[in-house]
C-alpha cells in the first residue's frame, strides 16, 4: 500500500447519503456568472481557489473543530450536524478538483481524475492494515463496517449531479486494475463489493462487477485459504462464500456460467453449507440455458465438490447419496474423484471404504504415481489417528501392521514407505523406522524389495533425527548410513542426487569434512548429477576449512553449469568464505559481483561482510555495510550492531556511526536511542580530553607547570 493517507473514519450507520462537506449551493449547480467568471479566471487563481477548496476538505477553514467539520462529511436530519473523517493533501486536492469540475459540468475532466485515481488507487489511501490481505486483515475487514476505499467511494457517490455512469466507470477500473494475486487489490474488490450492497447504484451493479469478475474473486480466496491454518475459521472461507452471494443476488443463477457455477459450489462445500452447493447444482443443471448446463467432465468436477464437501461436513449418508447419483448417472469418476472419494471416506474415519476406492482407482488404471502416493498416505493418516499414542518403538510399527491387516490393507513399498516416513517425521523414532525396514524384506512379512525413495527416507532419519545408533543418541550415523549406501550398490539400486545431498550435508554438519570430501568423489565416479545444493553443500564445507581457493573453485564450476548457474546461496558462501579467511577485499569483490549479476543480498550477505570488516577492525567499512543493510530494509544480527558501534567508538569515527545509526532508526532497530545517548557521551568525553591534552601542551611548551609529562616515566 501507499503511504499517502486518505480516509479514517466514515458515516454511521443509517447515516443519509453524503452531500458536500462546505456551503455553496446544495443543488449541485452555479449560476451563469459564477460559471463565467471562473472558467475566465487565470491559472494561478484557480489554482489558489483549489487549494482553498483542499482547506475547506480539511475542516481548516470553518472555525469549528476538526472533529465536527473535516474532509468527508454527511448531513443527518437527525442531528443536522457534520459527521467526519480527515484527507490526505493529495486525495484533498482530487476531490476539490472533481468537485469544482463537477459544479462546472466539465465531466470530460472529472472522468480525467477518476482514470488517473483508478490506475494508482494505493497513492491516495493511508496505509491500510486491513488491505494487506492477512487472516487478521481478513478478519478486520468483517468485522469493520467500512474502509478507506468504501468512505472514497461513497464521496465520490456524494457529489452532486456527478453523472452515475462515471462512478461505475471508476468502480469498474478499480475491480479490473489488478491481479486478484495480489493480497491489497483482492482486499480491495471485497470493499467495492460491499460498497455496492448500500450504494445507490444498484441496477447499475452488474457493471461494476460481472459473472466474472466475481468468479474471479471467489477462485483466488478459495486459493489463498488453502494456503492459511486457521484454527477456529478461515477467514479466506468466510468471504469466498459472501462473494458468492453477491454474486447470485447481482447477476441471478440463471445468467451464471458453469465457471461461476463450479466457483458457487466449491465456496459453499468449502464453507461447509454443502446442502446449499447441492441446489445450485441441481438448479444448473436443469436449466435449460447452454450456458449454465452441467454436462460431461464439469459434471465430474461438481460431484468432486460435492463430494469433498459431505466429506469435510462428516455426512456419510449425504456422500453415500452422491455416489449413488453418480452410478446412476453414468458419471466417469476421473483422479480427482478418487483423491477425493479417499480423503472424504479418511474424514469420517471409515479408513477400509477409503482403501476400497483406492484399489477401484488402482484397479480401474485412474491414479497416476502422485496419486498413487496421495491416497496410500491418506489412508495411513487415518490408521494413525486411531493408533495408541502411548507405543513406541517397534511396538508401534507392529501395531500399525495389524490394523493394516485387519481392514485388507496390503503392505507393499508404498505403504511401508509412508510408514518409515510417520515413524522418523512424526514420531520421531529412527530406531523403529529402522527395524521395520529390516523387517519387510523378511519372507513372512511379504519379502518387499525397498526402492530407492525408501532408503533416502531412512537416510535422512539417521543422519537428522535423534538416533541410539548415532553416537550419544545425535548428529549422524555415519557406520549404518554407509552400510545402506553400501547395502544399495549390492541390490543394484543406483544412489539419486537427493542420496548424497543428505549424506554429504550431514557430514559437513558434523564437521567431518573428510567424509563430505569422500562422498562427493563417489558422486563423481558413479555420474550422478550434483545439483545446486550439493555445490553449494560441498563450498560450506571448504568454508568452514577456511580454504576459499577450493570453495571459489566449486563456485566456478556451479556457475558453469547448465542448469542456471550460482545463485544467492552460491554467493554467499564464497563470500563468507573470503570473509572468514580475513581476506575482505576479496569479499568485497564478490560482493559487487553479486550486485551486477542482479542477485539481491539478503541478511545473509550483510552478516557476513560485517562481520569480516569487524574481524579486520576497520569500523569505518563496517558501519558502511550496516548502512546499506538498513537502506535495502534489511536486519543484521543483532550482536553486529553492538561490535560496530563500540568498534566506531573507540576509533572515534563519531561521523559514520551517527550515519549509521539514523539508517538503523529508519529501519526501526530497537535500542536505537540508547545507542545514540551512548555515541554522544563518548564524543563529549573525547572532546573534553582532546582540549584538555591541547592545553596542557600549551603550557608545557611556554614552561608553565602543566600534566603533559608529569613524571620522568611519561617522558622517557
Amino acid at each position: 500500500m501507499g503511504a499517502a493517507g486518505l480516509l479514517t473514519g466514515g458515516p454511521s450507520a443509517g447515516a443519509r447519503p453524503l452531500r458536500r462537506p462546505f456551503p455553496p449551493s446544495r443543488t449541485g449547480t452555479t449560476s451563469t456568472s459564477t460559471t463565467s467568471s471562473l472558467q475566465a479566471a487565470p491559472a494561478s487563481r484557480r489554482r489558489e481557489r483549489v487549494r482553498l477548496r483542499s482547506l475547506v476538505f480539511e475542516g481548516r477553514d470553518w472555525g469549528v473543530d476538526r472533529q465536527v467539520v473535516s474532509a468527508r462529511a454527511s448531513y443527518t436530519h437527525a442531528a443536522d450536524a457534520w459527521q467526519s473523517s480527515s484527507y490526505n493533501e493529495k486525495c484533498s486536492l482530487l476531490m476539490a478538483e472533481m468537485v469544482e469540475a463537477a459544479e462546472l459540468r466539465q465531466w470530460d475532466r472529472v472522468r480525467g481524475l477518476l482514470v488517473k485515481a483508478a490506475k494508482d488507487i494505493d497513492s491516495y489511501l493511508d496505509e491500510d492494515p486491513i488491505a494487506v490481505g492477512s487472516d487478521v486483515s481478513f478478519k478486520t475487514y468483517a468485522s469493520q463496517g467500512r474502509s478507506k476505499l468504501e468512505d472514497l467511494l461513497r464521496d465520490v457517490e456524494a457529489i452532486p449531479a456527478l453523472p452515475k455512469p462515471l462512478l461505475v466507470m471508476f468502480a469498474r477500473r478499480l475491480v479490473v486494475g489488478g491481479s486478484c494475486s495480489s493480497d491489497a487489490h483482492l482486499m480491495h474488490c471485497l470493499q467495492i463489493l460491499r460498497w455496492l450492497r448500500a450504494s445507490t447504484i444498484q441496477r447499475q451493479a452488474e457493471m461494476v462487477a460481472t459473472a466474472k469478475d466475481y468468479t474471479r474473486i471467489v477462485n483466488a480466496l478459495l486459493k489463498k485459504s488453502k494456503t492459511l491454518k486457521a484454527r477456529d475459521v478461515n477467514p479466506y472461507e468466510q468471504r469466498a462464500y459472501e462473494c458468492w452471494r453477491d454474486m447470485r443476488k447481482v447477476c441471478g443463477v440463471a445468467k451464471l456460467d458453469g465457471a461461476a457455477v463450479r466457483a458457487g459450489m466449491n465456496a459453499c462445500a468449502t464453507a461447509r453449507r454443502t446442502v446449499e452447493a447441492l441446489e445450485v447444482f441441481e438448479g444448473a443443471s436443469s436449466a435449460s440455458s447452454s450456458a449454465a448446463g452441467i454436462a460431461g467432465s464439469d459434471a465430474t468436477v461438481c460431484y468432486n465438490i460435492l463430494i469433498k464437501g459431505f466429506g469435510l461436513e462428516g455426512d456419510l449418508e449425504g456422500l453415500e447419496a452422491v455416489l449413488s447419483r453418480m452410478e446412476a448417472g453414468a458419471v466417469r469418476k476421473t483422479e480427482s474423484t478418487y483423491n477425493t472419494l479417499v480423503n472424504a471416506f479418511v474424514s469420517l474415519d471409515r479408513v477400509d471404504r477409503a482403501w476400497q476406492a483406492m484399489q477401484e482407482a488402482l484397479a480401474s488404471g485412474s491414479a497416476g504415481e502422485e496419486s498413487k502416493q496421495y491416497m496410500y498416505a491418506t489412508v495411513l493418516k487415518g490408521i494413525v489417528r486411531r493408533m495408541n499414542p502411548n507405543l513406541k518403538g517397534m511396538t508401534q510399527a507392529l501395531d500399525l501392521m495389524n490394523r493394516m491387516k485387519a481392514l485388507g490393507v496390503v503392505p507393499d513399498v508404498y505403504v511401508y514407505s509412508q510408514l518409515i516416513d510417520h515413524l522418523i517425521k512424526k514420531r520421531n523414532d529412527v530406531d523403529a523406522a529402522d527395524r521395520l525396514f529390516q523387517q519387510m524384506q523378511r519372507q513372512e512379512f511379504g519379502a518387499v524389495e525397498p526402492n530407492v525413495v525408501v532408503y533416502n527416507m531412512l537416510l535422512r532419519g539417521l543422519c537428522n533425527q535423534n538416533s541410539g545408533l548415532s553416537k550419544n543418541g545425535a548428529g549422524w550415523s555415519k557406520v549404518r548410513c554407509l552400510e545402506l549406501l553400501k547395502d544399495m550398490g549390492s541390490r543394484g539400486i543406483k544412489p539419486n542426487t537427493s542420496t548424497f545431498n543428505t549424506l554429504i550435508s550431514a557430514a559437513v554438519s558434523n564437521d567431518d569434512q573428510r567424509s563430505a570430501n569422500k562422498l562427493f568423489k563417489l558422486m563423481v565416479d558413479l555420474k550422478v548429477d550434483p545439483d545446486r545444493m550439493t555445490f553449494t553443500t560441498i563450498m560450506k564445507s571448504f568454508s568452514d576449512q577456511r580454504r576459499p581457493e577450493e570453495c571459489a573453485r566449486i563456485f566456478e564450476e556451479l556457475d558453469a553449469r547448465a542448469f542456471g548457474g550460482a545463485d544467492k546461496i552460491a554467493f554467499n558462501c564464497l563470500l563468507g568464505a573470503h570473509g572468514k579467511a580475513g581476506d575482505l577485499q576479496q569479499a568485497e569483490e564478490v560482493y559487487n559481483r553479486m550486485l551486477k549479476r542482479g542477485i539481491q543480498p539478503d541478511s545473509v550477505t550483510f552478516n557476513s561482510m560485517v562481520r569480516a570488516c569487524c574481524a579486520l577492525k576497520d569500523p569505518r567499512r563496517a558501519a558502511l555495510f550496516v548502512s546499506r543493510a538498513c537502506g535495502r530494509g534489511i536486519r543484521i544480527a543483532p550482536s553486529l550492531y553492538d561490535v560496530t558501534i563500540k568498534m566506531c567508538v573507540a576509533a572515534e569515527e563519531f561521523a559514520d556511526c551517527k550515519s549509521m545509526l539514523r539508517s538503523m532508526r529508519q529501519l526501526g532497530v530497537e535500542g536505537t536511542d540508547l545507542a545514540e545517548q551512548f555515541v554522544e557521551e563518548r564524543r563529549v568525553a573525547s572532546t573534553k580530553k582532546g582540549q584538555n591534552l591541547a592545553v596542557e601542551r600549551v603550557k608545557f611548551w611556554v614552561g608553565l607547570p602543566n600534566s603533559y609529562y608529569n613524571t620522568d616515566e611519561d617522558w622517557r
